[in-house]
């Protein structure tokens, strides 16, 4: 990891990323539970972005699947129109067939368009995916520096409570001896009886 000179800056090299072979973020459940964590407006935007290039991609391969599978059942209907039209002649077959080789070639510009647009989909979703992990670490250090200090104060504060527990210990030690010292003493030479009125005498 190379920092840059500002602080906010973290710059990463972008071929080690690639070899790293980083998962894809938006998908990723540790990376879910930071962005919970983090409550970040810049990291909300980045995440947008790439998850609607996930989304549009997604939807594209779902429509691409849809005309390769009517492209098959067209291709074998083809197959019947080119049987039908060798065979018997038939003129509505030929003007079906025509119809069929049409549709096809549209297809097949549709298709090569989508794969076209599906690799600059898959570009732009590793470049993306790489922004939100660089702020992602940004936003990890600034936290990790934040809870650092937090995580210091907290526990200067313990031991500060703990030594304030000792001294408190200690006292209630020291008045529990003095206050049985005492009681032991007026027992031992007044007896129970007296003591007993003593108390309801003095202590209410």
């Amino acid at each position: 990891m190379i920092i840059g000179k500002k602080r906010n800056e973290i710059e990463i090299a972008e071929d080690i990323l690639r070899r790293n072979n980083i998962p894809l973020l938006c998908e990723y459940t540790p990376w879910k539970r930071f962005y919970a964590s983090a409550k970040s407006t810049d990291l909300e935007k980045e995440y947008e972005k790439l998850l609607s290039i996930v989304r549009d991609e997604k939807n594209l391969k779902k429509q691409v699947k849809g005309v390769q599978d009517k492209k098959i059942k067209l291709m074998a209907k083809i197959v019947l129109l080119s049987r039908e039209l060798n065979e018997n002649s038939n003129d509505l077959a030929e003007i079906e067939l025509e119809k069929a080789r049409l549709e096809i070639e549209n297809m097949n510009e549709y298709i090569d368009g989508s794969f076209e647009t599906l690799e600059n989909f898959k570009f732009e979703k590793e470049q993306l995916n790489i922004n939100l992990l660089k702020l992602t670490i940004k936003h990890a250090y600034e936290s990790i520096t934040s809870d650092e200090t937090r995580l210091d104060k907290v526990s200067e504060t313990i031991e500060e409570r703990r030594r304030e527990l000792d001294v408190l210990r200690g006292e209630r030690d020291e008045l529990r001896g003095r206050l049985d010292s005492m009681y032991f003493f007026m027992h031992s030479v007044l007896g129970g009886k007296e003591m007993e009125r003593l108390d309801r005498k003095f202590l209410k």
